[in-house]
């Protein structure tokens, strides 16, 4: 069973949330391909907190969702039949099917981690 990790990255153009499992590392140049952009960056803490409204270590897909953000899942988390995700409080989790997590959502599964 896996754990997902979500965090804002934004580009001159749009804002994304990544997730992927907790190892290994997100790869902000794969993610830059997947999404069609010259550059990606990992929001601070700050501006994490300011553009979703939550606290980092709760920000999640789920909690996303209706807030304009196109969320994408690392292809590795397709191994895990189960997933843990934040449920949108920091230190609240829960856990979903990766399918079910990819249709609730509408997450675009792409290599986009080490």
């Amino acid at each position: 069973m896996g754990s997902a990790a979500t965090r804002p990255h934004r580009t001159s153009r749009q804002t994304i949330a990544a997730d992927h499992p907790r190892q290994p590392q997100l790869n902000l140049k794969k993610v830059a391909q997947a999404i069609n952009a010259k550059k990606v960056q990992m929001a601070t803490h700050k501006e994490a907190e300011a553009m979703t409204g939550l606290q980092v270590g709760g920000i999640s897909a789920l909690a996303l969702l209706n807030k304009g953000f196109v969320v994408y899942l690392d292809e590795s988390a397709q191994a895990f039949e189960q997933i843990y995700v934040s449920a949108g409080q920091k230190g609240l989790d829960v856990k979903l099917r990766v399918i079910d997590l990819i249709k609730v959502t509408g997450a675009r599964v792409a290599d986009i981690s080490d």
